[in-house]
């Protein structure tokens, strides 16, 4: 990773603590505690569903898989990062890169979920209502009122040059998919195999995407959100529709692209 990029990543953050602390000031708190969520058991299941970080969470440490952990902003402080990181054989342990990002953020290693301690008037965002109930009677925080998120909302539509760096790898690294399903197109691959060869490409698991990518062959194209990858080839190849994606740090690219078969008719190419 350039060193430029970590740069940026650092005055992304002093861009974050400064209007944060901003928005705390005009709302009459002493911190912010942001909870990154977890993914959630499918029902009479032990398989959980996919699951991202919670946006404002990647906001800060642009890191898309962290569970259970919580962020508190405080004014005139280092961010603290509560890192859920159990001791657990049956999974990777949580690790973090070795980034210079981490030395503007505390982080605190927990073996198990926990609230952090906070100290004077406290709000909180994120799925709250999901954690266990001695976490929420521990946590002492008051739901931020919705003029508060609102305000951070708004703060991530105009991005940092950091933001814009990242979105700028995202397609990058999505335009190679992109080319790799066109060539598996060309190729006489189907449905099923023109996906595997797009995620290859933009070096990706499926679980790693930011929305399910739709590769649709011929008819298949018109269906909006067309969910299904098919495993035969067609016997007449009119045309792809793949609108397709990739991750970078939080941020994702979203790249749809349409290309014409051998047997397209030649008003089609024409269009």
């Amino acid at each position: 990773m350039s060193t430029t990029l970590f740069n940026l990543q650092l005055d992304h953050i002093v861009h974050l603590q400064h209007a944060y602390e901003q928005v705390l000031a005009k709302y009459g708190f002493d911190s912010l505690v942001i909870y990154s969520g977890h993914a959630s058991h499918h029902f009479a299941d032990d398989h959980a569903a996919s699951f991202q970080t919670y946006g404002h969470f990647m906001h800060w440490v642009g890191l898309a898989d962290i569970q259970h952990s919580w962020l508190v902003i405080e004014p005139g402080k280092k961010p603290q990062f509560y890192l859920h990181a159990p001791a657990d054989f049956w999974h990777q342990p949580t690790q973090l890169p070795d980034e210079p990002w981490l030395s503007v953020i505390d982080v605190h290693q927990c073996a198990h979920a926990r609230a952090p301690h906070l100290e004077g008037r406290s709000a909180v965002i994120g799925d709250i209502a999901s954690t266990a109930p001695d976490i929420r009677q521990v946590l002492n925080a008051e739901t931020a009122p919705d003029e508060v998120v609102r305000a951070l909302d708004e703060l991530r539509m105009f991005k940092t040059p950091y933001e814009v760096a990242c979105l700028r790898e995202a397609n990058h690294l999505a335009i190679a998919g992109h080319e790799a399903a066109q060539a598996a197109f060309i190729g006489a691959s189907g449905e099923l195999d023109i996906q595997l060869a797009y995620l290859a490409a933009s070096r990706q698991r499926e679980s790693n995407v930011p929305y399910q990518n739709i590769i649709g062959l011929n008819g298949h194209a018109g269906v909006l959100h067309y969910q299904h990858y098919d495993i035969t080839p067609p016997s007449q190849r009119y045309s792809l529709l793949v609108d397709a994606g990739r991750r970078f740090r939080g941020y994702c690219a979203d790249i749809t692209r349409t290309h014409a078969g051998p047997d397209a008719p030649a008003i089609f190419e024409e269009l």
